[in-house]
């Protein structure tokens, strides 16, 4: 059986011993606050486009590609 950190409370995806804090369970504000930058926006070049961490339009591209892959 697999150990909650408990009942009823959402544990975090990677470490299920630490309760899940904010929207994605994980706090991505410093990876969001250098992809911000536009620095590396340059070097990446990404040009204007901002840095999401929770993009459904890439969740949904790859359930799609997921789903074609298993038929």
């Amino acid at each position: 059986m697999v150990p909650s950190s408990s009942p009823g409370v959402p544990s975090e995806h990677y470490d299920i011993r630490k309760q899940c804090e904010g929207s994605l369970c994980n706090d991505f504000s410093d990876m969001e606050n250098l992809l911000s930058k536009k620095y590396v926006k340059d070097d990446l070049g990404v040009g204007d486009i901002d840095y999401d961490s929770s993009s459904h339009v890439v969740y949904q591209t790859m359930i799609m590609d997921w789903l074609d892959e298993k038929s």
